[in-house]
């Protein structure tokens, strides 16, 4: 519970750390449009840079409009950072894009000053440290927690899925319960083969367990789950959801579920033999 608490403080941080970003850069950008003789460091480098190489040209070319063409460019970069601190909000993974552009910002920066170094330049490097080290952490602290949700819904899942699909041949129900009353446990069947794999689409998810080779393969709307080159289980739609398929073969119980995270399971026996994330 602590460690969740953790994770959860450090991508609030990223988040907030995100608006500073947004809201230093759109003020800093407008002190130095106007000619303030104020600015701080504190903010994106890019923004920055554009709006000295945009004020440099229009004083060269004696063309002003250049100058509001940098600030423009420059505000509407704030403005991304802005946007992808509301993305955030609803959606952990702008803080994923919100440190990729922040690292290009730093690369720029470092690129920028290195061959010409300035201490005056050391709080722009601190300042950029300081975010980026935020957004790593934030970002490391979604993907902790997403594993930990990954795992905690899967064991319920596939628990609770194990009792649903448990087979039963005609009557077995009553069988079982008749056993029960006079002391003898029921022992599951394996489940009969549906057809015979055809091999049609892809291969999702796919291990080797007891000698039997076991896969998740899909093809038009179908995901089949086949053992031993037979299609024991199946699952329709052509749009994949959360789901669980299982089928007891020589005695193993398989199922293979897919999360609402896109990341895909394996197992035999309750024990994890596969595990994919899925990006299509």
């Amino acid at each position: 519970m602590q460690e969740v608490i953790k994770l959860k403080k450090w991508i609030k941080t990223a988040k907030t750390t995100i608006f500073l970003v947004a809201v230093l850069t759109f003020v800093n950008t407008l002190l130095i449009a106007f000619n303030s003789g104020t600015v701080f460091t504190f903010s994106a480098y890019i923004p920055q840079l554009v709006v000295y190489i945009f004020a440099d040209a229009a004083a060269d070319l004696q063309v002003k409009n250049y100058l509001y063409i940098g600030a423009a460019i420059a505000i509407l970069i704030s403005l991304v950072y802005l946007a992808l601190w509301l993305g955030a909000k609803k959606k952990d993974a702008m803080i994923a894009a919100a440190l990729v552009l922040f690292s290009i910002d730093t690369a720029v920066l470092l690129l920028d000053v290195i061959p010409y170094f300035d201490f005056s330049y050391i709080i722009d490097i601190l300042f950029h440290g300081w975010v980026i080290f935020d957004l790593v952490m934030g970002v490391c602290s979604c993907s902790k927690l997403r594993k930990m949700s990954v795992q905690d819904n899967f064991v319920q899942q596939n628990s609770a899925a194990s009792d649903f699909y448990t087979p039963y041949s005609d009557g077995a129900e009553d069988k079982s319960f008749q056993n029960h009353l006079t002391g003898f446990e029921y022992e599951p069947q394996d489940n009969a083969p549906l057809r015979i794999s055809e091999n049609k689409g892809r291969v999702i998810i796919s291990a080797e367990y007891n000698g039997m080779n076991v896969e998740v393969r899909r093809s038009k709307g179908l995901t089949e789950l086949i053992v031993n080159g037979k299609v024991y289980a199946e699952k329709k739609g052509v749009i994949e959801t959360e789901y669980t398929i299982c089928a007891r073969v020589s005695g193993v119980e398989f199922s293979t579920t897919m999360t609402m995270q896109s990341v895909m399971f394996l197992f035999a026996d309750g024990k994890q033999i596969a595990k994919k994330i899925r990006m299509i």
